[in-house]
């Protein structure tokens, strides 16, 4: 008989099915509609803004803006000895402005309006003190960060400042409590009152933001230049010289009229918002659908992509006496604007006109900036957008249409039809007739 005493004896793998092998390092897929996943709220400190008369609360950072994070990890709340999670959103233009100041000049502001709203003043942590205006120095603001442990000595307040992250996506009120608790009702302002619970910052998104133009003023009407036609070289040329150009040959021969390239292109509108001046009345009384349909003094065409205008002018060859030692003040998406309105919008560099494929960069308002040469070398070359298309207005015929409430200002008109044409994004902003279409990008 055949002998078991050496069977076989098999070797069992054992599973440990309790611990995980690998943690789980997914957080989100940018949320909903390309929105980050966190616990967004806007910084404290900020000063506040504008005023929501609806909510009768106020803002401090406007819809479709450009914004960063505070660079503090966690802040220890001192009430409770715990650390608080939320981050904090502040507009992305303060790294840009506190990186170009010098020590002396004037970082941040604070008004009564915040002593009212007892928002926290960045120095101290605690409720602006004063009823009134306070300037705090970069400087000021620095030495504060550091002595709040918020800025590592020898760093200047724009490191608390993170680079562009991406876009407000709704109007940021003021936060409701004195620091960045959220639960703990100690620290509520108003027991009943809450805005917000917390705010979304847009990533990954495609926006329409308007295109705000600068102003050229006193251009003045030339003497007949003579030579070939250089479009963005001013001057003032007859009709042979002008059908030389590609663009306007196909115009008659016998034409009456000289035309006038101006010193930057294209021109925005002109509309009510970006109007086209001239110095003296009988320069510019009738616009007409094209050069060749000039046919009395003051009438006048203007190719706004070329940034042309073409007078009336009976001999071809001579400069009508109503053109004489006048100027021309217009506006043109090739000058950077002046002055800003609180509203998101895409901005120029003066000798860049916006163009479909430009990347965009974050400037010191918190608006998008096309990125040029001469950003080309900072910081602030972290691009945020890019730019895909325009939407030039009226359209629709919408201009041509009546309805009430004209006479109360943009922001209470109808848009379109009662705002010659125009959307709110426009007349609210200050623009001219451009829409932008942004692609938000993070490279």
């Amino acid at each position: 008989m055949a002998s078991y005493a050496n069977r076989y004896s098999a070797t069992h793998r054992q599973w440990d099915h309790v611990g995980n092998l690998f943690p789980n390092v997914e957080h989100s897929e940018k949320g909903p509609h390309g929105r980050l996943a966190g616990d967004f709220i806007p910084a404290p400190w900020l000063p506040v803004n504008y005023y929501d008369k609806h909510f009768e609360v106020w803002t401090v950072v406007s819809p479709g803006k450009i914004v960063a994070l505070t660079t503090e990890a966690e802040e220890i709340l001192s009430n409770v000895g715990d650390y608080e999670d939320s981050t904090h959103v502040v507009p992305g233009g303060l790294k840009v402005d506190w990186t170009a100041l010098g020590g002396g000049a004037t970082a941040i502001t604070y008004t009564s309006n915040d002593f009212d709203e007892q928002t926290s003043d960045i120095t101290t942590g605690a409720p602006y003190a004063v009823n009134g205006t306070t300037a705090y120095t970069k400087t000021q603001v620095t030495n504060a960060l550091i002595s709040r442990g918020l800025v590592v000595g020898g760093g200047s307040c724009e490191d608390f400042i993170s680079f562009p992250v991406g876009v407000a996506a709704q109007a940021f009120y003021q936060w409701s409590a004195y620091n960045g608790e959220k639960f703990n009702p100690k620290q509520t302002k108003f027991h009943n009152f809450r805005m917000q619970h917390q705010v979304q910052v847009l990533v990954s998104y495609q926006l329409r933001l308007p295109l705000i133009p600068g102003i050229v003023s006193t251009e003045a009407i030339p003497a007949l230049t003579g030579g070939a036609f250089v479009i963005g070289a001013t001057g003032l040329h007859t009709v042979v010289e002008t059908r030389a150009m590609e663009r306007w040959d196909g115009l008659s021969s016998t034409g009456t009229w000289l035309a006038q390239p101006l010193a930057r292109f294209p021109l925005a509108g002109p509309t009510a918002l970006a109007p086209l001046v001239a110095s003296a009345t009988d320069v510019l009384v009738r616009k007409r659908t094209g050069p060749d349909a000039l046919s009395q003094a003051g009438d006048y065409f203007v190719d706004r992509e070329a940034g042309v205008i073409f007078y009336y002018s009976a001999s071809q060859v001579a400069v009508p006496a109503n053109l004489l030692a006048e100027t021309i003040t217009y506006y043109s998406y090739e000058v950077a604007p002046a002055a800003l309105s609180i509203y998101a919008s895409v901005v120029p560099v003066t000798g860049t006109a916006p163009k479909n494929g430009d990347f965009l960069v974050c400037d010191a308002d918190s608006n998008f900036a096309v990125e040029t040469s001469v950003v080309a070398a900072t910081w602030s070359n972290f691009r945020i957008g890019q730019i895909f298309g325009f939407k030039t207005y009226p359209k629709d015929l919408t201009h041509r249409v009546k309805t009430q409430y004209t006479q109360l200002g943009n922001v209470n008109a109808m848009p379109g039809t009662a705002t010659a044409g125009l959307p709110e994004t426009l007349t609210y902003s200050g623009g001219a007739d451009k829409e932008v279409l942004v692609s938000l990008i993070n490279r």
